[in-house]
């Protein structure tokens, strides 16, 4: 100090009387209006930097009434600047030379550097969380002079510092858009991997973030001599706690066979429950999920509860529900789920439990929707039509539902759905998981052939949604072929024109009934034996209604015969009677191997013989299995006459002497 009008910079209150910003220093004064000589000077590794003040316009003065502002701008962050100049002192009059030096602030909060707070541009509103195994952070951009910002860990907080910090991942260089005032969340590119780290559940640790620039951060703020420099702000640090993380990725579907269809808006509840399968009662430790579109659900815990604490290896047990209902006709349908693979039913209350320890992620878990609904119809024989039904109802029809699978693309391969057999009232009802597609409905006879019938609702390639699946009616078609015999005696003697009234067994098709309400369908039979092709093949009750005489009179006697209080009526199975014809096929494609021994003519003969054989075991098959023999036999009657009173027989009375007549006896 050369006079007693010098003043001594480090006695003033800097933060008064020269505030900084990030790109200003100001001199405020009550007394200096005007400075001259001015020089700004900027350090340097190895020479200070010449500021030209006059030609850029980075100087300027303002006065607000009371006090003189002398402003040097467009500086830059974090550097320390030589401000020198001179004025006229206010008391004297005489020139005075004023030398200081002041550090541009980092920090991108003006108001801070009018006052004690930091101006190193340290992160604000730190926050630290965790998530699928990675401690992670979020935070705000604060500074202007950071590249990257670099993360610490310890055990232990004091006043605002970490003792023992380690670093556990690389630092997070960031370009901001807006230097400050950006919300910055590295995630996991800048994250403390819990399953490198191992931290134990429930310790708490100290997380700090820094903003840094290993060239140069910032020269000291407080620093005014020698080479002192900051390689980062001051730390900003929050605690946290490690919670017991573990997920589950769930999927329902139909089963394979059934199509694999996802199931949407399935309620699947579940609940966390400690090694002695008792519910841990805590916040995310029990809740309820849906199913997405494509059937799949996530159970995720993030928990902090004292039953989890130091145990990163143990297992616990979730128990999970699930539930969905369908709005259907009649009643509403309640879903069927079954777990591990399809083995165990899980549904409703008795759901499963799936095991989870520490960072255990997307834990799979595969539900299958094994909910069906009934596929419905009746089975009728063709051509059997009678007031109030379609047809005869066939019971014991086996009744198949397929699904046509692709095999590699080219084959294609029938998966039976589900199988059943039709009821006494010819009805079947078969569940059908919901999903499936049937593409056939596999209808198994006595080898029969069934079509739809007319009003059957069946179309191939059917999927199964919930709905009705009902009137899936189907007519047996197959026809079968009846001899009928109507003979007298055993000679097979024509007895007249017949009339053959046939019905199936069990049915009120064609029922005889007095009265008679509906007309019968009968048949007319000419001569001894008739064959009457494309009847029902199924058990029938065959009869002779009457027998007439070539004047078409009823003969009586006869059809009294056949017709009398208790008809003769025959029943003839012709459900296997096309039995012989397979038969018959079958072996003559097995005839003569192809590895015979014969030579080409022998083979000839050998095949002709055994076509032979083959037509005559096929037609004796067949007159057994298709005859009905209806046989009259009449009354044996003796009929004589006598003339006159004559009563000798003979003229030879010493042959029977003493007869008066004779007596025939039949």
């Amino acid at each position: 100090l050369e006079s007693e009008y010098d003043m001594c910079i480090s006695s003033l209150d800097a933060f008064k009387h020269i505030p900084v910003t990030h790109n200003s220093i100001t001199f405020i004064s009550e007394d200096i209006q005007e400075i001259k000589d001015k020089s700004l000077t900027r350090k340097a590794s190895d020479n200070d930097i010449v500021i030209d003040i006059e030609g850029t316009g980075k100087f300027s003065t303002d006065y607000n009434g009371t006090h003189f502002k002398h402003m040097f701008t467009g500086l830059n962050p974090g550097h320390r600047y030589i401000i020198k100049f001179s004025y006229n002192n206010s008391v004297n009059g005489e020139e005075q030379i004023m030398t200081f030096p002041a550090v541009t602030s980092c920090s991108c909060n003006s108001a801070g550097s009018y006052s004690t707070s930091d101006k190193t541009g340290s992160p604000k509103n730190f926050q630290v969380y965790q998530d699928n195994g990675h401690v992670m952070f979020s935070f705000d951009d604060a500074s202007y002079c950071e590249e990257a910002y670099s993360f610490t860990r310890s055990d232990n907080f004091i006043d605002g510092e970490s003792e023992k910090s380690v670093s556990f991942t690389r630092d997070f260089f960031f370009i901001s858009r807006d230097p400050c005032d950006e919300r910055i969340e590295p995630l996991t590119e800048a994250s403390d991997n819990l399953v490198l780290s191992k931290l134990p559940v429930g310790h708490a640790f100290n997380y700090c973030v820094r903003a840094v620039n290993l060239v140069h951060y910032m020269d000291h703020p407080q620093g005014y001599v020698g080479d002192e420099t900051l390689k980062s702000s001051i730390n900003s640090c929050a605690s946290h706690k490690i919670n017991w993380e573990a997920s589950i990725n769930g999927k329902i579907t139909t089963e394979s066979n059934a199509g694999s269809l996802p199931i949407e808006d399935v309620s699947a509840m579940y609940q966390l429950l400690n090694k002695s399968l008792v519910p841990i009662d805590c916040s995310g430790c029990s809740g309820i999920t849906k199913t997405t579109k494509g059937g799949s659900f996530d159970i995720t815990f993030n928990i902090d509860h004292k039953d989890l604490y130091e145990d990163n290896e143990g297992e616990y047990p979730v128990n999970i529900y699930f539930n969905k209902t369908t709005p259907s006709v009649p009643k509403t349908i309640e879903h069927k789920f079954s777990c591990n693979q399809g083995k165990d039913d899980c549904s409703g209350e008795i759901g499963t439990l799936v095991y989870l320890s520490h960072l255990k992620f997307k834990e799979p878990l595969h539900v299958y929707d094994d909910t069906s609904v009934p596929f419905s119809g009746k089975v009728f024989i063709g051509g059997t039509a009678y007031p109030g039904s379609e047809g005869c109802m066939i019971s014991n029809v086996k009744v198949c539902l397929l699904q046509e699978r692709n095999n590699g693309g080219v084959l294609k391969m029938n998966e039976t759905l589900v199988c059943g057999e039709t009821g006494p009232d010819g009805t079947y009802s078969l569940p059908v998981v919901i999903g499936s597609r049937v593409d056939y409905v596999d209808l198994t006879y006595h080898g029969h052939e069934f079509i739809p019938s007319p009003e059957s609702t069946f179309e191939s390639g059917m999927v199964i949604e919930e709905g009705y699946y009902g009137d899936n009616d189907f007519v047996d078609v197959e026809k079968a072929r009846v001899i009928v015999e109507i003979v007298g005696g055993l000679c097979d003697k024509r007895l007249g024109r017949s009339t053959v009234h046939m019905k199936i067994v069990g049915c009120d098709w064609n029922k005889v009934t007095k009265p008679q309400l509906v007309d019968l369908e009968t048949f007319t039979q000419s001569g001894p034996r008739q064959i009457y092709n494309s009847v029902p093949a199924h058990l029938l009750d065959i009869q002779v209604r009457e027998i007439r005489d070539r004047d078409n009179g009823n003969i009586e006697h006869i059809s009294n015969f056949f017709q009398g209080t208790q008809p003769i009526v025959r029943t003839i199975d012709l459900r296997d009677t096309n039995a012989a014809d397979v038969a018959i096929e079958k072996a003559e494609g097995s005839e003569n191997p192809t590895n015979t021994s014969k030579g080409i003519t022998e083979e000839e003969e050998l095949k002709g013989d055994t076509r032979n054989s083959l037509e005559t075991t096929k037609k004796d098959e067949e007159e057994g299995m298709e005859l009905v023999r209806f046989q009259y036999d009449g009354t044996l009657k003796l009929e004589f006459k006598t003339t006159g009173d004559e009563l000798a027989c003979t003229r030879d009375s010493s042959k029977y002497e003493g007869a008066d007549s004779l007596h025939v006896l039949p």
